[in-house]
């Protein structure tokens, strides 16, 4: 992970210091079983004469965390002509040079700047400043819970719709695509306050428009237009291989150009992203990883040897890394599914896609529920 950091004293620069020496983790999924998490390393990219307005440009066009060491006010001036998406915005945070303040200023919920906050604020002795009001109340967010679960929000406007439901404390009704009959009762005892679970087939909300579901979890994007808000898991695995030293930009480029002609797969369907551990520390599959957000987990040589399946192999592939394909195997293992896009070479990239069975994406995400930090919590 890239922390940008700008200073304007002295003093400033001190807390800097002090922050590059944290370990720092913004969560974009729910942990997978198999592999090895590769967790985002913290480099602090302090401002070293650089405009100021042309060096928040590029921490935007990477999509990463920004931390103003100073005044709030030049925080908000600077990065306003910036701000676009809250599915894609930096992270924004302001701390006082003194160090008793951080605050997020934007992107709290989808782009971790309040998870960050707290992680800084623990790590040098400070008071995070939370001001959304989910956090103020401690209400159940849905736009966290996505952003912890590999959900991606199909209608970002209807999370102030949620959001505001819930604090005036009124009930919001929940259904998830293949949970019905006994199945709901078990799903209501890991619900957070204020969501009731529903039973109804997905069958009946396609031909019934007035159902009146305000949040709906399923892989069917027509369903999912019919609700307040709608979640779509991310139900793919990126099995992905290059040559040493390829540019994050080749691989940015090519992962686009497979997915545009294969078109029922988009970037924001992507749950992780997977290699062999020689490749954990590939600049360039790392810099994917960070920049779109999508976790990166690692397998050895034996245990992508071990995965079942047809795949492509190549001598020289084995006597490179020590086993006949990478990115086939390493999509599979971390799907536990089968592939959907066979190995695609070109540009020193390979890359082939699994798509997570349901059984397994509907157990995370009820895993997802259960567990405390991510939903029950209140």
């Amino acid at each position: 992970m890239k922390l940008y950091v700008t200073v304007f004293s002295p003093e400033g620069e001190k807390l800097a210091d002090k922050i590059a020496g944290l370990t720092l983790e913004i969560c974009y999924g729910q942990p997978f079983s198999t592999g090895r998490f590769v967790a985002p390393r913290l480099e602090c990219h302090l401002r070293h004469g650089e405009k100021l307005g042309k060096w928040v440009r590029q921490a935007f066009a990477e999509h990463a965390p920004i931390l103003f060491i100073g005044a709030m006010g030049i925080a908000v001036r600077v990065m306003a002509p910036f701000v676009s998406d809250k599915a894609v915005d930096s992270p924004v945070l302001v701390a006082d040079e003194a160090g008793r303040y951080v605050i997020p200023v934007l992107s709290g919920h989808l782009g971790g700047a309040n998870e960050l906050a707290e992680q800084l604020a623990g790590g040098i002795g400070a008071d995070a400043v939370l001001t959304t009001a989910t956090d103020v109340h401690h209400v159940w967010s849905a736009d966290v819970f996505a952003r912890r679960n590999g959900l991606h929000i199909v209608n970002k406007a209807g999370i102030a719709e949620i959001s505001s439901r819930l604090l005036l404390g009124k009930e919001i009704s929940l259904a998830v695509e293949g949970v019905t009959g006994s199945g709901v009762e078990n799903w209501r005892k890991f619900l957070p306050a204020g969501l009731q679970m529903v039973s109804y087939s997905m069958k009946a909300q396609k031909c019934n428009k007035n159902l009146n579901i305000d949040l709906i979890i399923s892989t069917d994007e027509t369903v999912l237009a019919s609700a307040v808000l709608g979640m779509k898991p991310k139900q793919y695995v990126m099995g992905i291989g290059c040559r040493r030293g390829t540019a994050y930009e080749q691989i940015q480029d090519f992962v686009e150009k497979q997915l545009n002609g294969l078109q029922t797969v988009r970037l924001t369907d992507l749950a992780a992203v997977s290699s062999i551990d020689c490749k954990e520390r590939e600049d360039g599959i790392v810099a994917f990883s960070d920049r779109n957000r999508i976790p990166f987990y690692v397998f050895t040589k034996e245990e992508l040897g071990a995965v079942e399946g047809k795949f492509h192999a190549s001598e020289f592939v084995k006597k490179t890394v020590g086993v006949d394909n990478v990115c086939e195997r390493a999509a599979a293992a971390a799907a536990k599914g089968e592939l959907v896009l066979q190995k695609q070479a070109g540009d020193g990239v390979t890359l082939a896609l699994a798509r997570i069975p349901k059984e397994i994406l509907y157990q995370r995400l009820l895993d997802g529920f259960a567990e405390p930090a991510y939903g029950n919590e209140h």
